[in-house]
């Protein structure tokens, strides 16, 4: 079993959703309610929230996925600095780093 992580491009959409609702509720169950992880999932994490981020020139997403097969176990997401104290021209904030629990550690 090999993971690799590469640039989503604008296909992946769908592997984006998918992993993202996986890692959110693997992540929150328990935590929050199921019917606001539900909801969550169906607005923040629905694949068009995801093409609408990669058609964003200011953000840059990832995506892990596990070989053979290329199933999605992972994602990230980097974006221009939204924070309250001052920063760079350059500067990049990770916003987003999730990955199937499973697979932490593996690569």
């Amino acid at each position: 079993m090999e993971i690799e992580i590469r640039a989503a491009g604008a296909a992946d959409a769908t592997r984006l959703s998918a992993v993202a609702r996986a890692t959110f509720l693997e992540t929150y169950a328990g935590i929050v309610s199921g019917s606001d992880m539900l909801l969550f999932g169906e607005t923040t994490h629905a694949a068009h929230s995801y093409d609408l981020l990669l058609a964003d020139q200011a953000v840059d997403l990832f995506l892990a996925t596990v070989q053979p097969g290329d199933a999605p176990v992972g994602y990230a997401m980097v974006s221009k600095p939204d924070l309250p104290v001052e920063t760079g021209e350059g500067d990049l904030e990770l916003k987003r780093i999730y990955s199937l629990h499973r697979f932490h550690g593996a690569g």
